[in-house]
């Protein structure tokens, strides 16, 4: 409804009324639009024809050239409203999901190295254990067991380095996060972009509009 109301009477295509949507749009602009809308809406509510002095004729009135602003700056608003809405769309399945499911990868990668560490650890703990038993008069078979506890520590630490190494070879040449880093950039890039020519263009207009405003006041006090 506020749409329609905006774009009459002016160059705009015109917006007809649909049903009201279950909730507005909720950006800044949008609500800019909304507010704008219903200040236009109510200046557009002064009577058509006044009289030309107390109890004179009734001469009709000109539209305001704020409420003529108002509407044009509400259509712009929306525009950049609905550019901010594709934007966050782009960014959230471009970017935000993709580096979701990068991010279980840095994790997996991030646990491979805690392991790591922990079977350094482990191993230490069980050439410790030899070195002190070679020192002492322990006996062949329990050396051979300290042996044999250290060799599997160290298979387990090949391992769990294999492994990690892996999953940060995973990660390092997924291509997806740097084009979805990208994507995230084109899709600022293109709001703005938008944003800056719409603004631009309603700049334009008022510029205009402010030019004539000052040159018909001036001329109304001379």
């Amino acid at each position: 409804m506020w749409a329609s109301q905006a774009t009459k009477n002016t160059n705009l295509p015109q917006v007809h009324a649909t049903s009201a949507p279950e909730s507005h749009p909720r950006t800044l602009s949008h609500a800019i639009a909304r507010s704008a809308t219903a200040a236009a809406i109510d200046l557009s509510k002064c009577p058509p024809k006044v009289p030309a002095y107390t109890g004179g004729e009734l001469v009709p009135t000109t539209e305001s050239k704020l409420g003529e602003l108002l509407r044009k700056f509400a259509v712009a608003e929306d525009a950049v409203g609905h550019a901010r809405l594709t934007q966050d769309h782009s960014i959230v399945h471009s970017f935000i999901v993709v580096w979701n499911a990068f991010g279980a990868q840095i994790q997996l990668a991030v646990k491979a190295r805690q392991q790591v560490r922990d079977a350094r650890l482990h191993l230490d703990g069980w050439r410790g254990h030899l070195k002190s038993a070679e020192q002492s008069n322990t006996s062949s078979s329990k050396l051979d067991s300290y042996r044999h506890e250290v060799e599997q520590a160290e298979d387990k630490l090949v391992s769990a380095t294999e492994e990690a190494i892996s999953l940060m070879k995973t990660v390092l040449d997924n291509p997806e996060p740097v084009k979805s880093l990208a994507s995230l950039v084109q899709a600022q890039l293109e709001y703005h972009r938008s944003a800056a020519g719409t603004l631009e263009q309603l700049s334009q207009e008022m510029t205009a509009v402010v030019t004539s405003v000052e040159s018909e006041f001036r001329e109304s006090r001379e």
